[in-house]
């Protein structure tokens, strides 16, 4: 991509947003997993339980890539400043 990017400061309100959002995913999940079990037979359940499962695990694959992309950007804008850092 070779293009700069302009540093901005990332206040930790920004982080503590993204986690909060990180957070209602799961209790999102939690009564996800309960309605599942009042409407539907154990069976049909389960298979959506099981695919459920499949998106929470992608979902928190993405968030470990994210959170590290994050830290190895603040290292180098600690490091080089604004300048030095190309996507």
């Amino acid at each position: 991509m070779g293009k700069k990017l302009k540093a901005v400061q990332n206040g930790k309100a920004e982080r503590s947003d993204f986690y909060a959002q990180f957070r209602m995913v799961g209790n999102n999940y939690n009564q996800t997993l309960k309605e599942l079990k009042c409407h539907f037979s154990e069976h049909r359940a389960m298979a959506l339980v099981c695919k459920l499962e499949k998106y929470m695990m992608q979902l928190v694959q993405i968030m470990h890539k994210v959170m590290e992309r994050t830290d190895e950007y603040q290292e180098k804008v600690q490091k080089g400043g604004e300048n030095n850092i190309k996507m």
